[in-house]
């Protein structure tokens, strides 16, 4: 049996203002009202970890190559992001990728390079 790499991050919204928490590679955001909290879980066969990248009125999670995600509000399943990560050129991480494709995470937008 080969060997499953595991991470896990909360992401809350301790403010007073919705928040836009975006999955990348994928694309996909969720709303996450004050108070309320998601626990994203990343499990891939090769090493790595989440990135969480928090500013302004978003926050993206950033998964690592390889991985799927499974996104948790209290105990409920509420996202399962099956696909998992592609390979990437070589030295890039997903949120740099993501970054040069598409000029940030969803939430972020803009022109690349921009």
């Amino acid at each position: 049996m080969s060997e499953v790499f595991q991470d896990s991050q909360v992401v809350s919204n301790r403010g007073r203002d919705a928040l836009e928490v975006w999955f990348e590679p994928w694309g996909m955001p969720h709303p996450l009202a004050p108070g309320e909290s998601l626990r994203v879980v990343g499990q891939s066969p090769h090493a790595g970890q989440l990135e969480v990248d928090a500013s302004g009125g978003t926050v993206a999670v950033y998964a690592w190559v390889g991985a799927t995600l499974r996104v948790y509000q209290a105990e409920a399943l509420i996202h399962d992001f099956s696909g998992a990560v592609p390979e990437l050129p070589p030295g890039m991480s997903t949120r740099s990728f993501v970054e040069q494709m598409f000029g940030g995470s969803g939430g972020k937008g803009g022109e690349p390079g921009g």
